[in-house]
């Protein structure tokens, strides 16, 4: 097991070999977290919400070109989704 060194501004190095095995590049995030047996450190990927809206977006209304969504906003998006949610729910309580 590689040994590393704490330096200044608590910077440390991850050894090569580790950095091979999982692919690490200059600029990846890793999330830290204390854990039993001291610190680990577990690669994340960071993504930009928005542009994933939008492949999600133009994926979904290339598939359901008579979407009764198509040019609304996310906003509306949203609420037609709450009020579904809402009415699902009410159908589901008993009835007093």
């Amino acid at each position: 097991m590689p040994l590393v060194k704490v330096k200044d501004k608590f910077q440390v190095t991850i050894p090569a070999s580790i950095r091979r095995d999982i692919d690490l590049d200059i600029g990846d995030f890793l999330e830290a977290e204390v854990c039993e047996d001291g610190i680990l450190l577990i690669p994340k990927t960071v993504t930009d919400r928005k542009a994933l809206l939008e492949k999600f977006r133009k994926a979904f209304f290339e598939a359901n070109p008579d979407s009764p969504f198509d040019g609304k906003s996310e906003e509306e998006l949203m609420r037609i989704a709450t009020d579904a949610v809402k009415a699902t729910r009410a159908a589901k309580r008993p009835k007093k």
